[in-house]
């Protein structure tokens, strides 16, 4: 009787031990990221705050989650994503807005239905680009999305023309393929298919039955999606 109890206590100690570590949240992240010296302060809206336009991809925190490469998964994190800087920002229920400082780590980061990678230089070649992509399609092919928000400084008064304040303007947005452990960026159908060219037999039919177009998003995700079914 005794040996079942304890075998008992051990079977129900195995069963609740995923349960309790399944579900992480904001704190647990703030206290992981607060030990390894990986939190920065942001502070950046006051030094915005003569700045025209916005450098964020979205415009007020988002609840979403931060999936680290070692499994560890993070809930209900307000989350947003600076693009200008380049930084994934998190809110603590302080107030503090903190940004995740050790990008490497990071897996997947989902802000609302948005999702958001990291490349290393070296996962990136040949270009070699560091930093987060938006993840559009997922699949062999993997359809990546990166948003380029630049910062105007402020022009002096001229002749007949009043001072222009500084300002972030948004430039045009690059679309990138990541392939084989390779990124390639593709913002035409032609650079599409000068890199893939085995695609074009069955991709170019498909594009002209379905009538779409290369620079609309919605369009692009459908062409990915279906390279990846064949």
């Amino acid at each position: 009787m005794k040996l079942f109890l304890q075998f008992t206590l051990i079977l129900l100690g195995m069963l609740a031990t995923p349960t309790a570590f399944a579900q992480k949240t904001i704190i647990d992240l703030y206290e992981l990221y607060k030990g390894r010296n990986h939190l920065e302060p942001a502070n950046r809206e006051q030094s915005y705050a003569d700045v025209a336009g916005s450098p964020y991809a979205q415009q007020d925190f988002v609840i979403g989650s931060v999936v680290l490469k070692n499994g560890d998964t993070y809930e209900d994190v307000p989350l947003r994503y600076n693009t200008y800087e380049d930084q994934i920002e998190f809110k603590h229920p302080n107030g503090v807005v903190l940004n995740l400082n050790n990008p490497n780590k990071l897996k997947l980061i989902a802000i609302g239905q948005q999702q958001y990678t990291y490349f290393e230089k070296e996962e990136t070649p040949p270009d070699g680009l560091t930093g987060y992509f938006e993840l559009l399609e997922n699949g062999e092919i993997q359809l990546l999305k990166r948003q380029n928000i630049i910062l105007k400084k402020t022009s002096p008064a001229k002749a007949y023309q009043d001072p222009k304040p500084a300002r972030f303007k948004e430039r045009p947005t690059d679309y990138y393929i990541h392939y084989q452990n390779q990124l390639f960026k593709i913002n035409s159908e032609k650079q599409l298919f000068n890199t893939f060219p085995s695609l074009e037999k069955d991709l170019k039919p498909f594009i002209k039955k379905q009538k779409l177009k290369f620079r609309k998003e919605e369009d692009l995700r459908r062409i990915i999606a279906h390279a990846n079914q064949l």
